[in-house]
Order: C-alpha cells, then sequence, then structure tokens
C-alpha cells in the first residue's frame, strides 16, 4: 500500500533504488523475528527500528513530521490507525528538533485521512506528510512494528 500525494516523491532513480533495498529487507527477513532495536540496512542511509507499544486514543498523541528521512511503517502484528495530514494545514505545537528529525502538530481543523496498519501491511510518508501513529483501533492494544527510516 502507498498513500501519498501525487507529487510528494518528484522521479528520483537513488531515492527509488533506497526504497526497493528497504523493501527487499522486509520482504526477505522473518520480521517478528526481530527484538525491540535498530537495525541498520544501509550505514547512515537506512535503517529499520523495531518497536512494541501499547496503541492509544487520538487525543494522546500528535501529528508529526521529518525534514531529512522517509518513513515505511510496516505493522508486524496487531493493528493501529495512523493520521495522515499536509503538513502545510497544520499548526506547529514543538518546534523541529534537529537531533531528532522531528516536529509535533497540534490536530487540522478540518478531518484527516486515516490508514489502517494491519500485521503485513506498510504504508510510505514523506517529509510533507504528517503522520499521527498510535491510534487505536477500537481499543487498546500492544502492537509490533518496524519503522524504516530512509535518508533523503
Amino acid at each position: 500500500m502507498l498513500f501519498a500525494k501525487t507529487n510528494a516523491a518528484p522521479e528520483n532513480p537513488e531515492l527509488a533504488e533506497k526504497i526497493a533495498t528497504a523493501l527487499a529487507f522486509l520482504r526477505d527477513n522473518d520480521l517478528a523475528s526481530f527484538a525491540n532495536g535498530s537495525v541498520v540496512i544501509e550505514p547512515g542511509v537506512i535503517t529499520a527500528n523495531f518497536m512494541s507499544y501499547e496503541t492509544v486514543a487520538p487525543v494522546e498523541v500528535a501529528f508529526e513530521t521529518h525534514d531529512r528521512f522517509m518513513d515505511i511503517q510496516c505493522m508486524i502484528e496487531g493493528k493501529e490507525i495512523i493520521g495522515v495530514a499536509d503538513r502545510a494545514t497544520l499548526s506547529e505545537k514543538t518546534p523541529y528538533n534537529e537531533q531528532k528529525d522531528i516536529t509535533f502538530y497540534h490536530d487540522p481543523e478540518t478531518a484527516y485521512s486515516q490508514v489502517l496498519l494491519s500485521a503485513g501491511t506498510l504504508v510510505t510518508l514523506m517529509p510533507d506528510e504528517a503522520h499521527k501513529p498510535k491510534i487505536a483501533v477500537s481499543g487498546p492494544e500492544t502492537i509490533k512494528k518496524v519503522v524504516i527510516k530512509i535518508l533523503l
């Protein structure tokens, strides 16, 4: 699954190659066997961050964006909703943290898209696509997922 604005990823053969490498990692490995933590796929360029957490109500999480990296978020176990909104439509809540490559935002005043991630599904998120992960589907549940960070 790819959820993106049509102009989010301009033609970029180098980026396409990085995405192909990340997708091959997802396809060719037993993702459930990885412990929480980071796995370097391509030093300084592609990292897989394995994590487990409890999903929460939408009011408990904020939208976020990253300037230097795109995300590929892939669910391994469980399910969650990820809110997605155009970064340009949001007001900043917490300024950009360069060390963590993250900015947090207030919820938009209008509706935003929601993507359901269940085991074996993924979504790609570019810097202009604010995302709000960790949202519970029908109640809190512990999930396991991997977020692959790709340097742009």
